[in-house]
């Protein structure tokens, strides 16, 4: 394991601890703590939008998907879940923001009763579980491959951590902490295009790749 390496790591898993701290200063109340008492500059707003969802289940595991079952295979996720986004943000979100409600399943206990609430609320677990799973097990595997560690080990003290920040500062360190993820993952992105447009022998090898496979992509689940 190279000692740059995991000093890297060290310094970024301590900067997102000092992100918690220092958010912790701006929560004053539950809406503080939820919402970021409703007050997110834009940008914030949508690194933090980009950050949850295009994350490990869309830079690894859809483009996976993609590859090996094509098009067919990822319709439902991200596309459809893209599009679900724009559709609340047209019609549910105003809505939402206008009643000053902190969570989705808010809207239960205000127009039905508060066991609705729960049940809305109970419902929802076993998908978030699964989909924070798969966080954290592609966060184990990164810190497997960066400093060699068990990816079990590498799980929990990535969730310990990110459990620490989340508690401390709430929305402000999440929104602050996915900003800064958001801003490295684009700056990688940039960076590995060029080394893979080489691996695959350049824009001509690119282009050959596109024109042999492109039909069977997006026709069929088999992939390239």
């Amino acid at each position: 394991m190279s000692g740059m390496i995991l000093l890297g790591v060290s310094i970024y898993m301590l900067g997102m601890l000092a992100v918690g701290y220092w958010s912790s200063k701006r929560i004053k109340n539950l809406a503080d703590f939820l919402v970021a008492g409703r007050r997110l500059p834009f940008y914030l707003a949508l690194a933090t939008l980009f950050a949850t969802w295009f994350g490990a289940g869309s830079c690894m595991g859809a483009s996976g998907t993609a590859y090996s079952r094509g098009f067919l295979g990822v319709i439902s996720d991200p596309f459809a879940a893209g599009v679900s986004l724009i559709l609340a943000g047209f019609f549910y979100v105003g809505f939402l923001r206008r009643l000053k409600l902190l969570t989705v399943t808010d809207i239960f206990g205000k127009y039905y009763s508060r066991n609705s609430e729960i049940f809305a609320s109970i419902l929802m677990i076993p998908v978030y579980i699964g989909w924070l799973g798969s966080q954290m097990v592609a966060l184990g595997y990164i810190m497997y491959i960066l400093t060699g560690i068990d990816p079990t080990l590498g799980i929990i003290l990535g969730g310990i951590i990110v459990l620490v920040y989340t508690f401390a500062g709430g929305m402000w360190a999440v929104t602050i902490t996915d900003f800064i993820q958001v801003t490295i993952l684009v700056l990688g992105l940039f960076i590995i295009f060029p080394v893979v447009l080489n691996k695959v022998g350049g824009l001509g090898g690119a282009y050959h790749v596109h024109a042999t496979g492109v039909l069977a992509y997006y026709s069929s689940k088999t992939g390239l």
